[in-house]
Order: structure tokens, then C-alpha cells, then sequence
């Protein structure tokens, strides 16, 4: 049942200031870590609370696991075909592109939209973009195809970031259904068709649909694309369609969802200040009662080559899960146990493991290497050594599961050095600790490059070039203590 409590003018921002709770939970935890440090009973205490979460962590991954194999066989989309039911009258469809800096990605982006499968009187394509961004204006209006492009930009006191763009393009959208892409996104051809049928048959309580992500990996890709391929798989493939399948909430990815306008306008769009706005939003539509599903067809994306902009990627996603964990918990009388499990599940633990792994491997390296110089044998403690190998063992069955469910194949060396990134991703952790108290709301951008050679050509944007939206959409800033 849908709650009709719970406005958007009672919404809690990222910019909302901490409750007493969390204060008091905060400070509990930093002085727990600090006593850890100084004292072995303190640490010894800290070392099982932290090795019983990563048990919990690893649980809940062979739970995922265990969901997903009985629902059949895998989600491979090749020949991917829909049975359109009869006299079905399509709905209108906003795509909203969400581009900023992006104009070599425009012509490969905008071919892909092109090549969709539905019809085009039923389709708007908004451009979210930002008014200094020349280069990619012009990108879209010299794209060779005649798409229907109209621009949508924000102004006003929010930050120059993707959410406060999406919330310009949503006061605009005339589509019954919301679709958000990338710059690197290519949609399978018929995922307008699939989540359009399934709106159609799931009812009004279905607030948004999300496309698996999947990252292309070739002969050229770098070890670190392949374990970017290995965690997307894990996440859309495996844990995602496990919570959806019992129909519990989940974040959203950031880019492939399908959005009842409805239901988009009824939570008040997205939250400006939250960098990982979509995570926010998955749970935002959970409060007032929407359900979230996924869709079979998936979204293929590029991913960072080279390890900083991968780990300034994973820095703004880590800044963002604590943002959205702090508007989440900031009300405790608004979770429920599905919606509360499911913070715990896909946030906390991703939160408690970027934090932790890179400290850990480092000290068991140190600790080995000091064995080895004194000619001792290394003597783990049964505890951490079950700990270790429960967490990698569960960890990789996930991968391993997600990407055979993917149609994929997977490297066993990729699957080796797998704790190598994930160590890595504690420096992620701290740049993001460092964000979060310096710069909250700073974006950082995700460099991306085409999959392919983008094409050329000229054409016009919707014969209209000077169209724009100055200021539309912008969310009116929260009360900071509400």
C-alpha cells in the first residue's frame, strides 16, 4: 500500500543537519575506534564486532546467491524478445540525457538513443545540461539523426551537479515514463518497450524500474575494467535481483531508470545535494509506499582505465552513501524492517569494507613479511582466518555468479587480484571522509571515453537552438534543521 504521508516540503535533505542520535552515534564510534587504537582488550573487541560484520556481509551475499539460482536460468539477453501485448496504446516516453563536458561522448550516445525500438511519436528527448557547457551543446546540435532533442539547464543556489540538471528536465517532462542516461550509456534496443509492458501490468504501485549496468570488457580492457565488470555484475545481476525478488527496496544505479513521472513528482524529484542522488531516490519512493523491480534487458557502459579516476569515482559514490545513509536513519520511525535491512545490506556493509579492507590487507602484509624476516611461520588467528576466507570466498561466488548470469566469462587471475582494488578503495574512503567535512557537495566528474569511433555530421537541435529553462526544476532549499 502506497502512504499518502510525507511530502516533498518534509523531505529530508542531504543537507539537513544531523539528528542528536546520530551525533551520539557518531561520537560513540570515532571513540571506540580511538580506544581500539591505544588499548588490546578495547581492539580485541573491535576486531570480533568488525569480523562478525564481515561474517553478516558474507551471509548475506550466499543469501543473495542462493535467491537468484532459484529463480532460474540466467538473465542473458541474447535474442532478447518482447511479445507486445495487443491494443496496447504505448505510453510517452521522456528520455533525459544527463551531459555535462561530454561532447566527444554526444555522437555515440545520441546513435544509441536513435537506434531504440519504440515509437517515435511516443518519445521527447531532453538534454540535461549546464549553460557554460558550449562544446556539448553544440555536440547535440551538430548530432547527424534529427532527433528531437530539446535542452533543459538549472540555475540557482543548488551546486552545478547532475541531480539539480535532472530536476530541470523533469519540470518540463510530458512522458507518462522517466528514463535517465548517461554520457556512456548504450540501452539494449527494446528496454523503452520491456519497462513500458511492465508498467503497464505491474499497476500504479510500481514507482521504478532499473536496467541492469554492464561494463564491455575486450582484449584491450585493463584489469581494472575487468574487476569494474566483476562488481557490476555482482550488484545488478546478483544482489539487486535477489532484494528485488522479494520485494524489498534497493539503491538505484545511476544511470537506466524508469520512472513513473507520477511517482517523480510525488517525491519531489531528486535531492540537489545528494552525489549519489540515485541512491537517495530508490529509497525515497520505498517511504511512500512504490515499489522498485528490474528490468531483463541491461544498459551497456565504459568504465575508468587507469586507477585514480576510478577511485575518484568510487570517492563522490562513497561521500554520496553516507549522505543518503544520513538522510535515511536521520528518521528512524519512517523505516520499516525491509527498508532498514536493506540501508544495512547494500550501504552499511559497502561503507564498513571500503573503510576496513585496505587497513586490514595491509597489516596481514605487514604481519607476514615481519614473519618471514624472522624465519617464523605466520600463525593466524582461526577467527580472522575464517573471517578472510568467508568474505573473499562469498565475494567471489557473487561475481562469479553475476557474471555467468550476464552471459560473460571470468578470468581466474581477475578474480585473484580482486583484493588488490578492494584494498584500494580505502583511500577511496578517505577522500571521501575528507569531502564529506570539506566540500559536501562537490561533484566529482567521471571522465569517459566512447566505446567506438563517434561518427559525424551535421544537423539542427529541434529547430530551436536558444531554447532553455533558466532556473526550472530547482528544488527550494531544505530547512537545514528539519
Amino acid at each position: 500500500m502506497m502512504r499518502t504521508s510525507g511530502s516533498p516540503r518534509d523531505r529530508v535533505s542531504a543537507t539537513t543537519s544531523l539528528s542528536v542520535s546520530q551525533k551520539i552515534t557518531i561520537i560513540v564510534l570515532l571513540a571506540f575506534c580511538e580506544g581500539a587504537a591505544l588499548m588490546p582488550a578495547i581492539f580485541n573487541g573491535f576486531r570480533i564486532v568488525l569480523g562478525i560484520g564481515f561474517l553478516a556481509a558474507a551471509a548475506f551475499r550466499l543469501w543473495c546467491v542462493a535467491v537468484v539460482l532459484r529463480m532460474g536460468k540466467p538473465r542473458n539477453t541474447q535474442g532478447l524478445a518482447f511479445v507486445e501485448p495487443p491494443q496496447l496504446e504505448w505510453p510517452t516516453y521522456t528520455i533525459v540525457l544527463a551531459l555535462y563536458r561530454e561532447a566527444h561522448m554526444v555522437p555515440t550516445l545520441l546513435d544509441a538513443i536513435r537506434r531504440l525500438d519504440y515509437p517515435r511519436n511516443r518519445m521527447e528527448i531532453l538534454v540535461a545540461a549546464e549553460l557554460d557547457d558550449l562544446e556539448t551543446l553544440k555536440a547535440c546540435r551538430e548530432f547527424k539523426g534529427n532527433l528531437p532533442l530539446r535542452l533543459a539547464y538549472g540555475l540557482g543556489d543548488a551546486p552545478k551537479t547532475k541531480p539539480r540538471a535532472l530536476n530541470a528536465a523533469l519540470r518540463v517532462a510530458r512522458g507518462d515514463i522517466v528514463v535517465v542516461y548517461d554520457a556512456e550509456d548504450e540501452p539494449h534496443v527494446q528496454q523503452l518497450k520491456e519497462a513500458a509492458i511492465r508498467f503497464a501490468s505491474a499497476g500504479d504501485a510500481l514507482g521504478v524500474v532499473q536496467a541492469p549496468l554492464r561494463i564491455r570488457v575486450d582484449a584491450s580492457s585493463t584489469p581494472l575494467q575487468h574487476h569494474f565488470s566483476m562488481d557490476y555484475a555482482a550488484l545488478f545481476e546478483v544482489t539487486l535481483p535477489a532484494l528485488a525478488g522479494i520485494g524489498w527496496p534497493f539503491p538505484l544505479g545511476g544511470s537506466s531508470n524508469h520512472f513513473r513521472r507520477d511517482a517523480l513528482l510525488r517525491v519531489g524529484g531528486w535531492d540537489p545535494w545528494n552525489v549519489t542522488e540515485d541512491a537517495d531516490i530508490g529509497f525515497q519512493l520505498a517511504k511512500l509506499g512504490y515499489r522498485s523491480e528490474l528490468l531483463k534487458s541491461p544498459t551497456f557502459e565504459t568504465s575508468p582505465r587507469t586507477l585514480w579516476p576510478w577511485i575518484k569515482q568510487r570517492s563522490r559514490w562513497i561521500k554520496g552513501h553516507m549522505q543518503t545513509l544520513k538522510v535515511h536513519t536521520r528518521r528512524l520511525s519512517e523505516l520499516n524492517p525491509a527498508l532498514s535491512v536493506s540501508l544495512v545490506a547494500t550501504l552499511s556493509f559497502n561503507l564498513a569494507s571500503a573503510a576496513s579492507t585496505g587497513p586490514i590487507l595491509c597489516s596481514l602484509t605487514a604481519f607476514a613479511l615481519n614473519a618471514e624476516l624472522h624465519h617464523q611461520s605466520p600463525q593466524l588467528d582461526p577467527f580472522d582466518a575464517t573471517v578472510l576466507l568467508a568474505g573473499w570466498g562469498a565475494a567471489a561466488l557473487t561475481m562469479g555468479v553475476g557474471v555467468h548470469r550476464a552471459g560473460e566469462r571470468m578470468s581466474i587471475w581477475h578474480l585473484l587480484i580482486a583484493p588488490a582494488f578492494w584494498a584500494a578503495q580505502s583511500v577511496a574512503f578517505a577522500r571521501a571522509v575528507h569531502q564529506l567535512l570539506s566540500r559536501p557537495y562537490h561533484w566529482d566528474k567521471t571522465d569517459h571515453v566512447p566505446a567506438n569511433a563517434p561518427p559525424t555530421g551535421a544537423g539542427r537541435l529541434d529547430g530551436n537552438p536558444g531554447f532553455g529553462l533558466s532556473g526550472g526544476g530547482d528544488l527550494t532549499h531544505p530547512h537545514h534543521g528539519a
